[in-house]
């Protein structure tokens, strides 16, 4: 049986090590960015086919929306995306944390939910 996983925003810096051992498994990917360029570089990277890509920002919910319209049965789901930005505490203001929240937290679990109620998970899924 083809595992099926969806990893999101994969980068050398923060974890494109992950698809290779998925793919070591023999499970098929679908990998999501926001930036078209990057993302078609990480999937020229993969060996073998039926990998799937889709473009989406999950800071916007027309785009968690359609992920989850479009994407396949998974075996699990992987956010490996993230921002960080650094300020002093005293400088920092509301939209700056909005902003690495929307990202790292927000777009992610908002996804994961809509996962859950298209029913995309072909058993309870492992979430990393």
């Amino acid at each position: 049986m083809v595992k099926q996983y969806s990893l999101r925003e994969l980068r050398p810096e923060s974890g494109e090590a992950l698809p290779l051992s998925v793919l070591k498994w023999g499970g098929k990917l679908v990998i999501t960015g926001r930036n078209k360029e990057r993302l078609q570089e990480t999937y020229n990277k993969l060996q073998g086919s039926s990998h799937i890509q889709i473009i989406a920002d999950l800071t916007k919910q027309e785009d968690i929306e359609r992920f989850a319209s479009e994407v396949p049965e998974l075996n699990g789901f992987v956010n490996s995306a993230g921002i960080s930005k650094i300020c002093p505490v005293k400088r920092i203001d509301r939209k700056t944390i909005e902003e690495i929240m929307n990202v790292n937290t927000t777009g992610p679990i908002l996804l994961i939910s809509q996962l859950l109620k298209k029913k995309k998970y072909k058993r309870t899924p492992p979430l990393f």
